[in-house]
């Protein structure tokens, strides 16, 4: 880090990262205005994800709620919910605003 020379470099998305969390268990969690969530384990890099979910819209904000559960807002106003735990990688609840 000193050097600040580059470790890793590519694409992970393929818009803006609006979302970046790590969990306590290692994990790199992105949502990006490609509609997707993607959780990364840090040890093995981040060429490719451990788990991608997609969403409604673009992904603005979001965080992790005790190493289990992904949440995130989107541009259409929703508020989504993701298991971490990778049980099936659909959506476990939303809630839509109008």
């Amino acid at each position: 880090m000193r050097t600040l020379a580059s470790i890793e470099s590519g694409q992970i998305h393929g818009g803006s990262i609006n979302f970046l969390t790590m969990t306590q268990t290692g994990h790199i969690v992105t949502g990006s205005a490609d509609k997707t969530v993607k959780v990364f384990d840090l040890k093995s890099g981040l060429k490719k994800p451990l788990m991608t979910y997609k969403c409604t819209d673009a992904v603005f904000c979001g965080d992790v709620v005790a190493n289990r559960i992904i949440t995130v807002g989107t541009g259409d106003g929703n508020l989504l919910a993701f298991d971490l735990q990778g049980r099936g990688q659909e959506c476990l609840y939303g809630y839509g605003c109008d």
